[in-house]
């Protein structure tokens, strides 16, 4: 062929779909690929262990097979390479079976008795004129090269090889000559576009139901379930333990000392303690990004302040009852500003919702704490940001559950501003929040054991600390909103914290009633 006119033999090869196997029970022989099963007849084990083997023309098995090959590629259980001579111009490559019974090849498909020669209509696999990708198709790099496209509502991803397939997949509904490929392989190219759900015709969102989804949450939900084939970073999903080897002690306890203050410069004077493994390195270069004139001006961080315990016997007999604190709770946006909290009141939330002691486990010491946490690591931490608390400097600190202290991180008045604002912004509170809590993940903790899913368990893991948090909040009689976004810069301009290891995924107001608090709308 030539590389340059796509004049040579369009062909394809075949192999079966990753994840299938192949088992005999009572019924007789299926293959299964969740969460789907085709019976096969015994006869055709051979044919299925050289497709699992790798790729094979169909004209490589015998007549008696090719029925067998052609149910098996329309039903998805085949990956199908179009080549294009000596050039791989695409992979179709199923997830699962697709739905119903529509076949666009039957009349054009490449087999046995539909030759792909010069002498066939190059027009012969078109579809309708008007096609276009889906608002939900993505397309990113390949690992072994090309670009890769892949959508939660198709039941394939297709990998373009050739450069002449890159422009077909830009704009599938284009009728031109395409540099490297010729018109027949690009005919099928827009054909498996259409057929995979990766490219449309018509209105796609005419339905409320669709029209309601963007691309990116809908593609969060798809492949953090699961469904469809999902696979994590590593080829896997679920538990896998996949980043063991890049974790020196997943069982390590943070430190529990306050991060060191910064120098004039707006470097850390010393380790980044207080910071999850692997952070320090990162935090003087995030670090140096902040304002000279701020860190010179600000004072450092002061010790540790630690925090007085509750009784909780008091606690114990004088609580609501469950029931009543579920019937009671609301979303308290406006705070009591001639009546703050008080640091012991601080101090009894803070313990009775995120307090934080070891457990052993068969897998080594777990921390604990009262809400529950995906696999038992607790990546999420508190940092508190105070603005008007009795018997507290104003600032930022990071909770230690374990000592049950706050750390003080370096003043960034103007970071803290910045923060509180945009709580009162968000919440249409009359005035900034007594205390804001900063929910953050520290992902290490939780990605190195889960594939697929980790943030998605991250963000269950905040759910229900955040109703752990206005339980004991409504407890203790103090207001309390969850926020549903805030100003993460300004966290990591006062942390030196690098985003990819460590940053907010939640919000929290806290503090007294106001006489009149507004209530109507929870978060």
């Amino acid at each position: 062929m030539s590389a340059l006119n796509g004049t040579g033999e369009v062909y394809e090869t075949l192999r079966l779909r990753a994840g299938v196997s192949a088992g005999r029970g009572q019924d007789g022989v299926h293959l299964v690929g969740y969460p789907d099963v085709r019976p096969i007849g015994g006869e055709d084990l051979a044919v299925v262990r050289a497709l699992a083997s790798g790729e094979h023309r169909a004209e490589e098995f015998p007549p008696r097979a090719r029925m067998l090959l052609s149910g098996l590629r329309r039903d998805g259980w085949l990956v199908d390479t179009v080549h294009d001579g000596d050039t791989p111009v695409y992979t179709l490559e199923p997830h699962l079976c697709p739905d119903g019974d529509v076949y666009p090849h039957d009349d054009a498909r490449l087999d046995e008795n539909h030759p792909a020669d010069s002498a066939a209509p190059a027009n012969a696999a078109d579809p309708p004129a008007g096609v276009r990708l889906s608002r939900f198709t993505t397309i990113a790099a390949a690992p072994g090269g090309g670009l890769y496209a892949t959508s939660p509502r198709a039941w394939a991803s297709i990998t373009v090889h050739a450069p002449g397939a890159l422009a077909v997949l830009a704009d599938p509904g284009a009728r031109v000559q395409h540099p490297g490929i010729g018109a027949r392989a690009a005919s099928l190219l827009r054909r498996d576009l259409l057929w995979s759900g990766l490219a449309v015709t018509g209105e796609e969102d005419t339905e409320f139901r669709v029209r309601q989804w963007s691309a990116i949450d809908l593609a969060f939900h798809r492949s953090s379930r699961g469904i469809d084939g999902a696979v994590g970073v590593a080829g896997g999903f679920g538990a896998t333990y996949w980043g063991l080897e890049h974790v020196t002690d997943p069982a390590h306890r943070p430190p529990t000392t306050a991060p060191a203050a910064r120098s004039a410069t707006g470097l850390a004077a010393g380790p980044a303690a207080g910071f999850a493994p692997g952070l320090a390195a990162g935090l003087a270069t995030a670090s140096a990004a902040g304002s000279a004139s701020e860190s010179v001006t600000e004072p450092a961080a002061g010790p540790a302040v630690d925090l007085p315990r509750p009784d909780l016997e008091r606690v114990l007999a004088t609580d609501l009852k469950l029931t009543e604190v579920l019937r009671a709770r609301r979303s308290v946006r406006d705070h009591d500003t001639d009546r703050p909290i008080t640091v012991g009141q601080l101090a009894e939330f803070l313990h009775r919702c995120a307090a934080t002691s070891d457990r052993p486990t068969p897998y080594g010491d777990r921390p604990r704490r009262a809400y529950p946490g995906g696999g038992g690591v607790h990546e999420l931490e508190l940092y508190v940001v105070a603005h008007q608390v009795d018997g507290l400097e104003p600032g930022t600190y990071h909770y230690d559950g374990y000592g049950h202290r706050l750390e003080p991180l370096a003043r960034r008045a103007g970071a803290e501003r910045t923060l509180l604002e945009a709580a009162r912004s968000m919440s249409g509170a009359r005035a900034r929040p007594q205390v804001l809590l900063l929910v953050t993940a520290r992902f290490e903790r939780l990605m190195w054991v889960y594939e697929g899913l980790a943030y998605a368990l991250v963000l269950k893991n905040l759910g229900v600390l955040m109703q752990t948090m206005y339980l004991v909040a409504t407890a203790m009689g103090l207001g309390g909103c969850a926020l549903g976004t805030s100003a993460p810069r300004a966290f990591q301009r006062i942390s030196g914290a690098d985003p990819l290891s460590e940053d907010v995924v939640g919000e929290f107001m806290l503090g007294t009633f106001a006489a009149e608090h507004q209530t109507g709308r929870d978060v």
